[in-house]
């Protein structure tokens, strides 16, 4: 039997003064394909100037004044508002799990090894712990750099076996993610220049399911021109990335045709290496990780979002790139660069509206709530009220949602509300919260509710009372 093998989009240095492959053709059988060594070589490369981030949400993490890269993105409201917790899962299917990593580990929630040859759970060539590093690097832990996204659950997937992997493998990594794990968000660095019946299949079905699968577009060299249009990248319903620099240019390397539907940073950028340290690379595999983010941004806050949906998103909220207006797009940069800021903004102003008189949802009759508040305190501070309480799950399943503290006038109008986010149990357990509200002086009473992002009640809302 005859196997094809898949080869990641040029994969960056591991220290800064090794070399990073370029994009090689794939060969039949079982041979091993080998890495070129004719550019992209990282020697005494300097970083860009870092970019100034705003104030608000800025991590302890200390080299992340060096992620040039993921401050140029406006990560700050998603570090600020603490809302995209562990609950949106993003599948990477690459070269083995990164948790070996002093500053990743937080956000790994599965490790599985898919290669026919069994080539173990963990990274041993370095690609998926760049990549991870970008998404999800343990953040606030005053060590390092920052992920993009403070919480999540990265799923490890490994299809390859160093730089290459056999598309069976990958396509077989790509259904686990959606059948087996239920991923929102399947992120693939990886490129063929031919496409294979199986992983259309298989990249088809993860798209139908609903996940949001993002693929690096590909690195030129050699007699690859740039123009060609490779895969998973090209396959209908995947978001193709392309690659920027620092001066928001198209990166010399960075594919650029009908396959691309937004880029970001992927010009030395700084992230994980395998040594257990940090590094620059280089290649559009480090900027479709920005794009696996966002998409799980947009799930965070839409959980029915799809590809569709997705690929709209980016052209309200992406920065335009090479002369186009918002919402056009350019074979060089798609919708433009991707922008986190834009994304929460775009959510937060299209929320549903806020609790009104009466924000109670009404239950249907008989419908048993599956949690439930107790311990509810209110105490009067030096700067206003504090709130305490329980909340415990009657469920078999987990939950989650959102609690809303709202103060109201002896009339009933809403004064004010106070959202804690992610307030997710396990299944029959419980959490205690102490939270500081802030209630106007005119507020006659306090109730609290437990609902879903979409508002749907989770437990009876409770009567605090006031602060006086």
């Amino acid at each position: 039997m005859k196997f094809r093998k898949i080869l990641c989009a040029a994969f960056a240095a591991l220290t800064l003064t090794a070399a990073a492959p370029a994009f090689a053709e794939p060969i039949y059988g079982d041979g091993i394909v080998t890495i070129p060594e004719e550019e992209l070589v990282f020697g005494n490369i300097d970083l860009p100037d870092p970019i100034m981030a705003a104030s608000e949400g800025f991590p302890n993490d200390p080299e992340y004044s060096s992620q040039w890269n993921t401050l140029m993105v406006r990560p700050e409201k998603v570090y600020s508002y603490h809302a995209f917790g562990k609950r949106v899962k993003i599948a990477v299917v690459d070269s083995g799990s990164p948790s070996k990593h002093p500053d990743i580990g937080g956000n790994i929630a599965v490790e599985a090894d898919f290669t026919k040859n069994k080539a173990g759970l963990y990274d041993s060539y370095g690609h998926c712990t760049f990549i991870s590093g970008i998404i999800g690097a343990d953040t606030n832990n005053r060590l390092g750099i920052a992920g993009v996204l403070p919480e999540v659950s990265i799923y490890s997937l490994r299809g390859l076996e160093g730089r290459t992997g056999y598309i069976s493998d990958i396509a077989n990594a790509v259904t686990a993610a959606v059948d087996t794990y239920g991923c929102d968000v399947v992120n693939l660095s990886l490129t063929t220049p031919s496409d294979f019946a199986n992983l259309r299949t298989a990249i088809a079905h993860a798209v139908d399911s609903g996940a949001i699968v993002v693929a690096a577009s590909g690195n030129k060299s050699g007699t690859n021109k740039g123009t060609e249009l490779l895969y998973p990248a090209a396959y209908d319903g995947v978001i193709g990335v392309g690659a920027i620099d620092k001066n928001k240019k198209r990166g010399s390397f960075s594919h650029y045709n009908s396959s691309v539907d937004a880029c970001a940073p992927g010009v030395d950028v700084y992230s994980t290496v395998i040594t257990g340290g940090y590094g620059v690379g280089r290649g559009t595999s480090y900027a479709a990780p920005y794009v696996a983010a966002a998409a799980a941004v947009a799930k965070y806050y839409q959980p029915d979002i799809n590809s569709a949906g997705f690929t709209e998103l980016l052209s309200k909220t992406c920065e335009p790139l090479g002369g186009a207006a918002q919402g056009e797009r350019n074979d060089e940069y798609g919708y433009g660069m991707v922008d986190f800021q834009n994304i929460v903004e775009y959510y937060e102003s299209s929320a549903p509206p806020k609790p009104t008189n009466t924000p109670e949802p009404s239950a249907a009759p008989g419908f048993d709530m599956p949690a439930a508040f107790g311990n509810v305190k209110i105490n009067k501070t030096e700067n206003g009220a504090e709130v305490s309480f329980t909340v415990t799950s009657n469920s078999a399943k987990a939950i989650f949602g959102k609690v809303y503290i709202c103060g109201y006038d002896a009339s009933g109008t809403l004064l004010s509300t106070d959202i804690i986010n992610d307030v997710d149990l396990d299944p029959h357990a419980s959490k205690d919260f102490s939270q500081p509200v802030n209630i106007p002086g005119s507020a006659d009473n306090i109730k609290i509710f437990y609902w879903t992002d979409s508002l749907i009640p989770l437990a009876e809302p409770t009567n605090v009372g006031t602060s006086e």
